[in-house]
């Protein structure tokens, strides 16, 4: 049951998203510290025998309404179903937040603009500004806003035009009127001195070394037909990968349940190892459809839970085939306080959580119905 459950939750470390990974640790340690202390404490203590069940049985009649509910939730999940792959998807702020998000947005991004995304390349510092600066007079020319490390601090080789430029105006006499003689001498014979950029503010700009991000505000992409500048869409990139790791992530499921049926019929026979693993997939097909048949569009995370549904169901589904009221009660009771913490956590507007923790609360409930229902 451990190395089940904690294997599920180490998935999650997998997934360069922060809070997935802190939910994986936290859970992962909170389980084996609860093992520990079972195993070395628990026994000091001597405890009164349960004296009554509290598992559920079902009889003849409510096999049949469950298995008519179950195909119907199936039929229409089917004919639903759909997938949403988008990045924005998977985050509903409240009110206020979003009222806040879209004063933001209106004071750093023009109206009727899109956010893109230039990664430049270069040998040096002084190469990618000069390279910044060449794409950032197109932006210019075109009356497009930007952010860019150039634009905060200039090449040296700009620096050095701008010096050469302000030394004109001065040799030309233009501020013949505001300055003294002795100071127009003075920055006459003022020497060059470049600035060069401190490292906070590389840091800031600098994806490596040898690169850099300019983000600007438009209607659409601009053209640009250079080699050391390549254009990204965030959004849609994301999305595009979160759309192949979920078409990898259904294509793996199967295998995963058939690695699972090889276990089970290896150690407990061909007909009860069917019986033991037909629930728990039954409950992801309807954690699926019941879910596409409110109309929620399924993202990676849904099938993300399903596999840590089959970590923590898989137990339920081993064990189930004991008779005696100790394990019925624990199965019952792990059933109960692992799918409500998951519910609670449904409630979040971060609907990558969201995703799936509704997810896990489903299969967790499903499968412990179900198993019950067919799995004896």
């Amino acid at each position: 049951s451990l190395i089940s459950t904690v294997s599920a939750f180490l998935l999650l470390f997998f997934l360069k998203i922060e809070i997935l990974n802190q939910i994986a640790l936290f859970t992962v340690v909170g389980l084996i510290s609860v093992y520990l202390f079972i195993v070395l404490i628990y026994p000091c203590f001597e405890f009164p025998k349960p004296v009554k069940s509290f598992s559920i049985d079902f009889n003849k009649t409510a096999r049949i309404v469950i298995c008519v509910i179950t195909g119907i939730v199936i039929i229409l999940g089917c004919i639903k179903l759909k997938f949403d792959d988008n990045l924005g998807a998977l985050y509903t702020p409240n009110k206020s937040l979003k009222e806040a998000e879209r004063l933001y947005n209106t004071l750093s991004k023009p109206e009727g603009t899109n956010s893109f995304v230039i990664t430049v390349k270069g040998d040096s510092t002084e190469d990618i500004l000069e390279k910044e600066e060449i794409i950032g007079d197109i932006l210019n020319d075109n009356g497009i806003s930007y952010f860019s490390f150039s634009k905060f601090m200039p090449s040296e080789k700009r620096q050095r035009d701008n010096f050469s430029l302000v030394q004109k105006l001065y040799e030309k006499d233009y501020f013949s009127d505001i300055l003294t003689p002795e100071q127009l001498t003075t920055l006459r014979q003022e020497e060059f001195k470049a600035v060069t950029p401190d490292e906070t503010l590389t840091k800031k700009f600098m994806l490596s070394p040898s690169s850099s991000v300019i983000m600007y505000f438009a209607p659409e992409r601009i053209s640009l037909d250079y080699d050391f500048a390549q254009q990204t869409d965030i959004q849609n990139t994301v999305s595009d990968c979160l759309k192949s790791y979920r078409i990898n992530l259904i294509k793996l499921l199967p295998f995963v349940y058939i690695i699972l049926v090889i276990m089970t019929v290896s150690f407990y026979g061909k007909k009860q190892g069917f019986k033991m693993v037909f629930p728990i997939v039954l409950s992801s097909l309807f954690t699926v459809c019941l879910l596409s048949t409110f109309g929620i569009k399924l993202n990676l995370f849904h099938f993300l839970g399903l596999m840590l549904v089959l970590g923590f169901t898989v137990d339920y589904s081993l064990f189930g085939v004991r008779e005696d009221i100790n394990t019925q009660n624990a199965i019952f009771l792990a059933c109960i306080t692992t799918s409500a913490s998951f519910l609670l956590l449904s409630f979040t507007t971060f609907n990558l959580l969201n995703s799936l923790s509704l997810t896990l609360f489903i299969g967790i409930v499903g499968s412990y119905i179900f198993i019950k229902a067919f799995g004896k």
